[in-house]
This record gives C-alpha cells, structure tokens and sequence, in this order.
C-alpha cells in the first residue's frame, strides 16, 4: 500500500508517541478499527508500521461499530484507533451543529481530552466529503446542478 507523506509523517508521530509513553511494563498496545475500509486498512498499516519499527507488540481488533469501539476505547480495551472526525463530533460527542471542518477538530480534541481523557492528534491530511453523482443525460433531463 503506498501512503502519503503526511499520512506516514503521521503515523510515525503516533509511532514515537506511542514509544515515548510506554514503559518497561507496557510494551503492548491494541488497535482497533471501526467496520468501514478504510479505517480498516489504516487500522491495519499502523499495526504494521508500530510492529516493524519498535519493540511493541499488537493485537488488532477490527470490525467494530462506532460505538462499540469507542466503549472499547473508553474500557481502556483499545488503545489506539483511526475514526472520523465528523463521527467523533456528532456520535460520540452528540453534537448537532454544522461547524467548519476546522472547527469540528478543534472541539472534538478539546472534548475528548476533558470529557474521555483520550489524546486526539492531528488528522491524516484527507477527508471523506460525501458527494452525489449523476449522469449527465438524468442531469439535463432533471435540470440538476447543486444538492439544493
């Protein structure tokens, strides 16, 4: 899988955290991912990037709901996970409000830290914007040019 430079500037900031906070006891961690691809395949490429680069052991567990992993993170069951910011802000945080992408990273870090006492670091550098296509023969037929 190739990966961007900020998603591997990323991950390998996880990586040194990740290896600066451990002990001599705690030399395990355990990933989690959510039932979607792509989390699970960034899931996935952390466990590999932390098995090969430090002396941590990992279990993966992989598959889980949003709120099955957050109760698993909250547990203290999972250590580490990828999740969308959009998910923590309205799932997990129960926010309703539209607010800038910015905006919604901002609070999620600020609530998950006070509210969970969970580390939230940067983001990956991509989003998942939702889009609808359409194919230009319906388009015309429909006169159709925005989502409104």
């Amino acid at each position: 899988m190739k990966m961007t430079a900020i998603v591997r500037g990323i991950i390998f900031g996880l990586i040194l955290f990740v290896s600066g906070c451990s002990s001599e006891k705690t030399k395990f961690l355990t990933i989690g991912s959510a039932d979607y691809t792509e989390q699970d395949i960034l899931g996935n490429a952390l466990r590999i990037l932390i098995q090969e680069n430090t002396d941590i052991k990992t279990d993966y567990k992989h598959g889980m709901g949003t709120s099955i992993l957050w109760a698993a993170m909250t547990s203290g069951d999972v250590d580490v996970c990828v999740e969308y910011t959009g998910s923590i802000y309205g799932h997990i945080l129960k926010y309703t409000d539209i607010k800038s992408p910015e905006e919604v990273y901002e609070i999620s870090v600020r609530e998950l830290k006070n509210q969970f006492n969970i580390l939230m670091l940067d983001t990956l550098g991509f989003n998942n914007t939702y889009t609808l296509s359409v194919r230009p023969d319906t388009a015309a037929k429909y006169g159709l040019k925005t989502y409104s």
